[in-house]
């Protein structure tokens, strides 16, 4: 209420309200103009140099009536300080930014508890896989995870009915429409009969009052011309990984036995491009890999007929690569795809892109844990936040409840914008929100080496991307 009364009485432009500058302004200066941005809030806004002055004339307290009185800043400006108030970058003295969070947040859980979040489920029909990525972020989880000593490693088709037909009556108590239903492993075409049965299953019994859509994760091998015309024709979307050229590929992509697997994964892709059949296809990046992946990955892509690559540096690892040299690495990258047509992106790019999504109008999140938007089931029916979460938070028999469930909360509440004391007064504290969960889960403590460097990947990354976006001002990402 106090900084509602506050915004009706500067558009009066008559009130002796103290403001100041938030300490959260974040500033991001090139080519004579500038993006802001609230680090809680987010709130991005483009300003000139001009504006920028202004602002910081509030760096020390100083009321609304003293400043009309020492600066002759006429209409436009009044407009421009009314602007700056409704994005929180100046605030009243004393007001409390992270209380006022933490106000908004506890009205989201109500939203937590109806389950209003969920909108997705992944069954992940299988532990086991034909490879042995030495990264694999999947084996390295499970290592560590619950899953481990569950005997049930491929997922029967009485779980896999029954997830379905809990999460149908989420769905419908919830009064969703469209629902989306993905696949995951391990490699998931392990079990493709029950994959296939999950979807004929789905589009005889719930399809015309609920349309889904479908995806499968796989690392293609497995793709032979029969499934890539089912997948063509039940309308799966694919993502898989390459992880270079074939040399480079087989240096961290190999088979159980340890030989590489370029050949067959090209070969799965093959027979899905024959049955144009468009694939989302990820880069991981390791130490191994990292000094021979160059432009020619983006070539093999456009030679593809590919338009989006996502080069994803190691989640869990720690690369012995200088953060500021895999940066520089990526936005040259991003560049080149640029020139041939291809969208350059990964997870260094998802704080960036949270930017429009402010923590005062919904619940904003890294990942899928923490967004509480899926509903991952394990071939044993326990439900994880994502298929690679290490600790589950129920089991079906409470996907309908899930918002009860506390685990399920805790997941959610304990991530959430202001709520991660080691994100403090990070510069993208309410864009990156802790980065993934999985890296986290994977180490020890919140000063791991490797949690450090993800962080400052991202604050990196992100500035860059800001830097990239001033010369772009036609883009919709900053209104």
């Amino acid at each position: 209420m106090l900084f509602e009364n506050f915004i009706r009485s500067m558009v009066m432009i008559e009130n002796d309200e103290v403001l100041i500058k938030s300490r959260f302004v974040q500033v991001v200066e090139g080519g004579g103009n500038a993006i802001i941005w609230h680090s809680l809030f987010g709130n991005p806004k483009r300003v000139s140099v001009d504006t920028l002055d202004l602002l910081n004339i509030f760096s020390s307290p100083l009321s609304l009536n003293d400043f009309l009185n020492e600066y002759d800043i006429g209409e436009n400006g009044i407009e421009v300080i009314n602007d700056l108030a409704e994005a929180h970058y100046i605030i009243p003295n004393g007001f409390d930014e992270r209380a006022h969070l933490e106000t908004i947040t506890q009205e989201h859980e109500k939203v937590i508890s109806a389950s209003q979040l969920a909108r997705r489920l992944d069954l992940k029909l299988t532990e086991e896989c034909n490879f042995r990525c030495k990264y694999c972020i999947h084996f390295k989880s499970l290592d560590i995870s619950d899953r481990i000593n569950n005997p049930e490693k491929f997922m029967s088709w009485e779980i896999a009915k029954h997830a379905v037909d809990e999460y149908v009556l989420l769905m419908k108590h919830l009064d969703k429409k469209v629902s989306r239903i993905t696949f995951s492993g391990g490699e998931v075409l392990l079990t493709w009969d029950i994959l296939e049965r999950v979807v004929l299953y789905y589009k005889e019994r719930y399809e015309f009052d609920y349309p889904c859509s479908y995806a499968i994760i796989t690392n293609a091998s497995l793709i032979t011309v029969e499934i890539a015309k089912k997948l063509k024709e039940y309308q799966i979307s694919v993502a898989s990984s390459i992880d270079g050229l074939e040399q480079v590929n087989d240096l961290v992509r190999i088979t159980k036995s340890g030989s590489g697997t370029f050949n067959r994964i090209v070969c799965g892709l093959d027979n899905l491009k024959d049955q144009g059949v468009p694939v989302d296809m990820c880069i991981t990046v390791t130490d191994d890999n990292f000094p021979y992946i160059d432009e020619r990955m983006v070539d093999w892509a456009v030679e593809r007929g590919m338009d989006h690559l996502r080069f994803t540096p190691d989640t869990i690892n720690l690369f012995n690569i200088p953060v500021q040299e895999l940066v520089i690495w990526l936005l040259k990258l991003r560049a080149y795809g640029k020139t041939k047509g291809v969208d350059v992106t990964g997870g260094w790019h998802r704080p960036f892109s949270n930017f429009n999504d402010s923590a005062l109008d919904k619940l904003c999140g890294y990942c899928t844990p923490i967004c509480g938007d899926t509903i991952s089931v394990s071939p044993a029916g326990l439900i994880y936040g994502c298929c690679y979460n290490t600790n589950s938070i129920g089991s079906i028999k409470q996907i309908g409840c899930l918002g009860n469930e506390k685990k399920y909360r805790e997941m959610i509440c304990d991530n959430v914008v202001g709520r991660r004391r080691e994100c403090f007064d990070c510069e993208i504290e309410g864009q990156c929100i802790g980065g993934c969960s999985i890296t986290r889960e994977s180490s020890t403590d919140a000063s791991n080496p490797k949690v450090t460097q993800m962080c400052e990947l991202h604050r990196q990354m992100t500035r860059e991307l800001l830097l990239e976006e001033l010369t772009n001002w036609n883009s919709d990402i900053f209104k």
